[in-house]
């Protein structure tokens, strides 16, 4: 018991930052409690790993903006403020997986992307679209996280980030 109570921690801490996921298929018992944890307007039809939130389809429109904006990387101040006007899909998906991802860091501390990891970009080989869409959204919400997260549930609420991936519903 001393051994799972100081290790069974450690290991929910290791998986959650690891990213690991609900197996497809859960007992009846484990699925009504994690049911009754869950934001009950989300609609889920099953409240586990879905592949899709993790797809690389980017459509046209995608690229076109991804396009844009990575040509506007030498002006900062542009992109902070319109980059997040027009969530994408795949925007949405990128976005809801780094939220994830830092509500599992529970004791630890991301170090990256944060509202000034900006000043590493100059490191970089070139312009990566995700580098500035993610300072834009730190820089936007990093002090408030809840408008973040209220933003992305009505999104998924649509579906949104579901568009563009197999076997998508389309809204």
């Amino acid at each position: 018991p001393l051994d799972l109570a100081v290790k069974g921690h450690l290991v929910k801490e290791v998986f959650n930052i690891a990213g690991y996921h609900l197996p497809p298929s859960l007992s009846k018992h484990a699925k009504k409690i994690f049911i009754e944890r869950l934001d009950k307007d989300l609609e889920l039809e099953k409240p586990a790993f879905d592949k899709r939130i993790y797809g690389n389809l980017v459509s046209k429109e995608e690229k076109m903006k991804q396009q844009f904006f990575r040509a506007k990387f030498d002006d900062r101040s542009q992109y902070l403020t319109e980059i997040l006007d027009t969530l994408t899909p795949d925007d949405i998906r990128h976005l809801l997986i780094a939220e994830d991802e830092l509500s599992q860091c529970n004791g630890f501390s991301r170090i990256f992307p944060t509202r000034n990891t900006h000043s590493y970009f100059a490191f970089f080989e070139g312009p990566r679209y995700y580098n500035m869409l993610m300072d834009a959204w730190e820089n936007k919400y990093e002090l408030d996280r809840a408008p973040a997260i209220r933003r992305l549930q009505e999104l998924c609420r649509r579906k949104i980030h579901l568009i563009n991936t197999p076997s998508a519903p389309q809204p």
